[in-house]
């Protein structure tokens, strides 16, 4: 026979552990988002996390869309680490390197295709990339259209949500 204590401490003990499932599953769920490898369920009444790849790794226009925004930002964030001048200039401003990676801060290279060349070896169509902002089609020519990068020469601030997923770049 369980005393009454010990059943407190039962239902206490699995709400807690209902409660750490909740944020396990939430982290994991944000890390699948960005990797787009992986689902990730919970399954309370028997504290089993379940992890499985889908069949096929076409993803939603909208997942595809943070993860291109993702990209961008790594790229611009392995921009900033290589700019002696742009480091330089946020030296001068008083931001320390831990603030720069804890914000995210990147930088865009002055060039015209350096983000649009590294987006399409990712995968990435130009279509998506004009979607979310990132270039802009240039002048049409017999094999194509042009397109160049819209933000250059720049200190990029991502934008983003409470869940650290970028949403946009100032």
């Amino acid at each position: 026979m369980r005393s009454s204590s010990g059943g407190w401490v039962a239902k206490s003990a699995k709400r807690a552990l209902l409660g750490l499932l909740d944020i396990l599953n939430a982290a994991m769920e944000r890390f699948c988002v960005r990797s787009a490898y992986c689902t990730v369920r919970v399954r309370p009444s028997s504290a089993f996390i379940i992890f499985s790849r889908p069949a096929s790794l076409a993803l939603s226009a909208s997942a595809r869309n943070s993860l291109l925004l993702e990209k961008a930002a790594r790229f611009f964030e392995q921009e900033l680490s290589k700019n002696r001048e742009a480091l330089s200039y946020l030296e001068s401003r008083r931001l320390l390197p831990q603030t720069s990676k804890s914000f995210r801060l990147g930088f865009a290279p002055n060039t015209w295709q350096s983000l649009f060349d590294a987006l399409s070896k990712e995968g990435f169509t130009a279509s998506e990339m004009q979607k979310a902002g990132l270039v802009r089609s240039g002048k049409a020519y017999a094999g194509g259209t042009s397109f160049y990068d819209v933000f250059r020469g720049r200190v990029m601030f991502p934008i983003t949500d409470v869940a650290g997923r970028v949403l946009a770049f100032s």
